[in-house]
């Protein structure tokens, strides 16, 4: 069983200027999608038609035993990619042409290239980029806390590994050159990278159940959260408001609530006490955030809420 990257080449182009010469623009190879056994010679990895007879051309096959994938990508993927916001940035910035139907083509493929590496020493833009991939992984982390199923819960932990691991390639200027292979050995060698975060992406294939992957996924995020703070861009503060007669309106309107409060504490009725003390916070955070005010905090005490208020 052998890989036949030269030959499979020779034969994507043969197809291409046989079957459909005007409709396809691009075929593009990777020296980096082959396993270890087959070599690191250039074989094709996709084509970029620009028709739907292009598209036609794409098809699996094998052959003595390896399979191969002739794959269409649409021009607006190959966009996206350099956007930086998938996973699969290699295959734009790592390609290379081995059959262009024009000049044109060329340039626009090498452009988007350029434009992938701009972005990726863009240190806002990446911040950015990776804050998507963040928002990601916190939605997978809602499922995966109440989904019990074991593969679920592993798929699921895998794929918030490999969202923040490429978030941190692209806050460091960099992209893995081996997709998801030896992460964790890219990782050590970078500078912006959580402390424990790599230490915590090796257990991953030890998660021996689903509160073991819930475990890891939450540890991962938190680290990633504590490195996304420290490096949020400064930016100007919001203009505050100075019209303080409004400031002195809220403060009137807002003696009522407390007086709630005071009523319901001293009646000893925590569910009342809670309701309207989490709805008076959100109050508070507005205002101190319009006007530039301390902090405050009415709910946080050590004990409950029940506790407090049967004082």
């Amino acid at each position: 069983m052998a890989y036949h990257a030269k030959e499979m080449n020779e034969w994507a182009i043969r197809k291409i200027e046989t079957e459909a010469p005007e409709d396809v623009d691009l075929l593009i190879g990777s020296p980096q999608w082959n396993v270890p056994e087959d070599g690191d010679e250039i074989s094709f990895n996709y084509f970029l038609p620009n028709s739907d007879r292009g598209f036609e051309l794409a098809m699996d096959f094998i052959v003595e035993g390896v399979g191969y994938d002739f794959w269409a990508m649409p021009w607006e993927r190959l966009e996206h990619l350099a956007t930086l916001k998938e996973g699969i940035t290699i295959s734009l910035l790592d390609g290379v042409v081995l059959w262009a139907r024009n000049d044109e083509a060329v340039k626009r493929f090498t452009g988007l290239q350029d434009l992938a590496r701009a972005r990726l020493q863009d240190a806002a833009y990446c911040y950015q980029t990776a804050l998507l991939n963040l928002d990601e992984a916190l939605n997978l982390y809602k499922v995966l806390v109440f989904d019990d199923n074991l593969s679920h819960a592993r798929k699921g932990l895998s794929r918030i590994a490999s969202l923040l691991s490429d978030a941190l390639g692209t806050l460091n200027g960099i992209y893995f050159k081996r997709g998801p292979e030896n992460q964790d050995q890219v990782l050590d060698t970078l500078k912006h990278v959580p402390e424990g975060f790599t230490d915590t992406y090796r257990q991953i294939p030890f998660a021996r159940d689903v509160e073991d992957c819930r475990k890891l996924a939450h540890t991962l995020i938190a680290k990633f959260r504590g490195l996304m703070a420290e490096m949020k861009p400064r930016t100007d503060s919001p203009a505050l408001s100075d019209n303080y007669s409004d400031l002195a309106s809220w403060y009137e309107e807002g003696a009522y609530w407390f007086r709630r409060l005071y009523t319901y504490t001293r009646n000893g009725d925590a569910a009342k006490t809670l309701q309207w003390g989490c709805s008076l916070q959100a109050e508070l955070d507005y205002v101190a955030n319009q006007y530039g005010l301390k902090p405050m905090d009415t709910v946080s005490g050590r004990e409950s809420i029940h506790a407090e208020s049967g004082r």
